[in-house]
């Protein structure tokens, strides 16, 4: 646990922080359309759309902190791409419905 976000963190509240120790969130890339999320009471990662054999497994890094401490440019591709990826604070009040169900608890309660 830390106060401050890292590529990595899970944000579990205001400055608390949840940090990765493995190696496979390592291997998950950012999709504005993300195919697996978090499940927030056990901490797991669960597919949310059917993956195919060799499909590269995404997650939505905007429903995981409420800033990113590196934001970026995304090219995921996807018709609804978000553009720039700053983080859950950010995402227009109709972006932020759309991924509610995938969404960290904190955030949700903090933004709405």
């Amino acid at each position: 646990m830390s106060p401050h976000a890292s590529p990595l963190s899970l944000q579990l509240g205001l400055n608390w922080h949840l940090h990765d120790s493995g190696p496979i969130i390592d291997m998950i890339n950012h999709s504005c359309d993300a195919n697996t999320a978090v499940g927030w009471d056990d901490f797991t990662l669960r597919s949310i759309t059917r993956i195919a054999p060799g499909q590269e497994v995404t997650i939505n890094y905007c429903a995981t902190e409420e800033v990113l401490c590196h934001p970026f440019f995304c090219d995921c591709g996807n018709v609804n791409c978000y553009g720039y990826v700053d983080g859950y604070r950010y995402l227009s009040l109709d972006r932020k419905r759309t991924i509610v169900d995938t969404t960290s608890r904190y955030l949700i309660q903090a933004y709405g």
